[in-house]
């Protein structure tokens, strides 16, 4: 709710600061990563900023499971027939189908500010669609999650770094003039930024491949390992 108001926010606010995207300096429209088409710049740039904040919910949620474990509390499940690849797996379910909703939900809310503003209806499936098409960064993130505490328990946090390297990257990128490399390990650094430009079918398919992958790499290990109870 808190996400969908401040969509319905900023996405008030295009119109208004709509004439004074010309007076921005270099730098900053830089940041945004639109030289010729500030607008569409902000407008991908906000996508990309509800894409963070969902993505810092999403490893948030992931830390339940890590509380069920050392709790003891998944322990007594487990020795039911409820499977492990099961109960991590509806756990993954849950926690990324919530993500979804709330970034589509988000882009939505936003389009419709943003359409409010402006009059152009079109903004609400463009600005929709500019969200929901970041959704396999979520997954990536989530399965990264799930390959940490199917290692161990105290491996989770480390998503962390993952996280914080692709926010930098996100945001200062354009900045830092890193190599190439540098970029193509983030996982927020693949898809086109919409309405900016084209988000690209293969990087989609891509990212949601490695993040099959690595989700099931999670699934395996945490059958293999021990339960660790604090």
């Amino acid at each position: 709710l808190a996400l969908a108001v401040l969509g319905l926010t900023y996405g008030a606010l295009v119109g208004p600061m709509t004439d004074t995207f010309a007076d921005l300096s270099g730098q900053f429209a830089e940041i945004l990563g639109a030289t010729d088409d500030v607008l569409d710049g902000y407008l991908s740039f906000m996508a990309l900023y509800d894409v963070i904040i969902v993505s810092a919910f999403t490893i948030l949620a992931l830390h339940k499971v890590r509380g069920e474990e050392t709790s003891g509390r998944a322990e007594p499940v487990l020795a039911t027939m409820t499977g492990r690849v099961r109960w991590l797996g509806t756990h993954l379910l849950v926690v990324c189908a919530a993500a979804v909703t709330i970034l589509v939900v988000t882009g939505l809310a936003f389009g419709i500010g943003a359409a409010a503003s402006t009059g152009e209806v079109g903004q609400i499936a463009e600005l929709t669609a500019a969200h929901a098409v970041r959704i396999p960064e979520l997954l990536v993130f989530a399965s990264v999650g799930v390959l940490l505490y199917g290692i161990a328990p105290r491996a989770l946090p480390l998503v962390w770094l993952v996280f914080a390297y692709a926010v930098v990257l996100a945001l200062f990128g354009q900045l830092l003039d890193l190599p190439q490399w540098a970029h193509d390990l983030s996982p927020l650094d693949h898809i086109g930024r919409m309405p900016l430009e084209d988000a690209g079918v293969t990087p989609v398919l891509t990212l949601c491949a490695v993040a099959a992958a690595t989700a099931a790499a999670g699934l395996v290990a945490f059958r293999r390992r021990d339960l660790t109870v604090t």
